[in-house]
């Protein structure tokens, strides 16, 4: 089973020239679901709160598991980007998903994506951190190489200022979400892109302008690739034949 990217990608960005301690919005899992990614940018050294990435399924919340964290350098002025994820989140949910931090941030910017086919036995098992870059200053976002053939890899990157929209990534990822979060000077400017075939590979994210950024490089690991992992044949003829009983 090969990892997909299934359902639509929810981009939730905080209000312009707002200064807010949370960014909520809503994003749809689906049936095949197997793990779910929430990639978080803020602007400066604002750290999160300890219920800091939610999802909220039938007004129950789970709780996102840390995954990737560039940290902050301490200027107000950098940009931090963090990677969360939830495996099996256990039903079709338009659900309520929530980015808290400590105290006023502008802005912040949460992009929700839907994995199939990747382990489901912890967030640990189903990912794994294989580089993060923080640049500082500069006008590219490196990321290293790395992830087993069979697997997948999520490259995430933020730069301050919407003119540092991305100008381009290596051609060998596939875009899920890019762009701003307004369109004032202090903003954000953020990319996400997914490689699902051809690993190992590095990423590159090329800003518009030198500008401050961070960027996370996870691998998603396959239920049935080179990590070793196995799929169950109920889940197996559960989710490709209809229910067993």
């Amino acid at each position: 089973m090969a990892v997909t990217v299934v359902g639509s990608v929810s981009e939730i960005v905080s209000p312009a020239a707002t200064s807010v301690s949370f960014v909520d919005g809503n994003h749809t899992t689906t049936a095949d679901t197997d793990l779910l990614i929430a990639c978080i940018a803020i602007e400066g050294n604002e750290a999160l709160e300890s219920n800091e990435v939610s999802f909220d399924i039938s007004g129950t919340p789970q709780v996102l598991t840390l995954i990737s964290d560039t940290g902050s350098t301490g200027n107000n002025s950098n940009t931090r980007t963090l990677v969360y994820g939830l495996v099996s989140p256990g039903e079709i949910a338009a659900a309520n998903c929530r980015t808290d931090v400590q105290f006023s941030a502008n802005p912040i910017a949460s992009i929700w994506i839907n994995f199939s086919g990747t382990l489901t036995s912890s967030v640990a098992a189903a990912t794994n951190e294989v580089s993060k870059d923080t640049a500082g200053s500069g006008a590219t976002s490196v990321l290293a190489s790395g992830g087993s053939s069979g697997n997948a890899l999520l490259a995430w990157g933020a730069a301050q200022s919407s003119a540092s929209a991305p100008s381009s990534v290596d051609n060998s990822f596939v875009e899920r979400a890019d762009g701003v979060t307004a369109a004032t000077g202090s903003d954000l400017a953020y990319h996400l892109s997914t490689l699902l075939t051809g690993l190992p590979s590095a990423a590159t994210i090329t800003w518009n302008q030198t500008s401050q950024n961070s960027a996370n490089l996870i691998e998603i690991v396959d239920s049935g690739g080179a990590a070793g992992g196995v799929v169950q044949p109920a889940m197996y003829h559960y989710r490709n034949h209809g229910r067993l009983f």
